[in-house]
């Protein structure tokens, strides 16, 4: 069948109105945003404790978005009560002594950063609990006996690269200890300043 000229113009103009909006509307489109890259999801970390008393090691678990969870195995050296600094050790302190420990630390981090930052990043507060068995020696003799500390701090934990966490903060603790054996010191107890310096490896 011939179409006529005519009607051949007339549906090649229909056809160009039906085209060239739906061309428009899809270039007016806009394209959707970029999402920004996630931070890594860091849930253990390896730490080197280096409290206040203590030299040690930890392993440290993100058990919540806000919340870590940590143990550490502690050597323990109460210099603040050997050396009697502003009166730490009391009535029972002597000028030869010497007391050392090991021992252990639980405690939790609760984190209270920015939006994009949770645990293990941004400030946080800290609870803990630790437990020595300590040895102490001096002029009169030697004896052993049982150490512990419970106290908070608050501070701020830094991730740099997503993969290195340092973490300072500064707190108060109730510590004591008890030890048998030794007639010049049968321990102390007592509110000290707690200072936390951690820095380990997280992943």
């Amino acid at each position: 069948m011939i179409v006529p000229p005519r009607r051949l113009a007339a549906l090649s103009a229909v056809a160009s109105l039906l085209v060239i909006p739906a061309a428009h509307a899809q270039q007016a489109v806009p394209a959707a945003p970029k999402e920004p890259p996630a931070a890594p999801d860091l849930q253990n970390g390896l730490y080197a404790d280096l409290g206040l008393h203590v030299l040690g090691v930890g392993f440290e678990r993100v058990v919540h978005p806000r919340v870590a969870v940590q143990i550490a195995a502690d050597y323990y050296q109460p210099w603040t009560v050997n050396g009697n600094v502003l009166g730490a050790a009391g009535s029972n302190w002597g000028a030869d002594r010497n007391t050392w420990g090991v021992g252990g630390r639980a405690r939790a981090f609760i984190f209270f950063g920015f939006a994009d930052e949770d645990a293990p990043r941004g400030l946080f507060v800290s609870p803990f609990v630790q437990v020595m068995h300590l040895w102490a020696g001096s002029g009169a003799g030697t004896g052993t006996g049982l150490g512990w500390a419970v106290g908070a701090s608050a501070g701020y934990s830094l991730v740099l690269a997503d993969a290195v966490a340092l973490r300072l903060g500064l707190g108060v603790q109730h510590h004591a200890a008890d030890v048998r054996g030794d007639s010049r010191f049968q321990g102390f107890s007592g509110i000290f300043p707690q200072v936390d310096i951690q820095a380990g490896y997280v992943f």
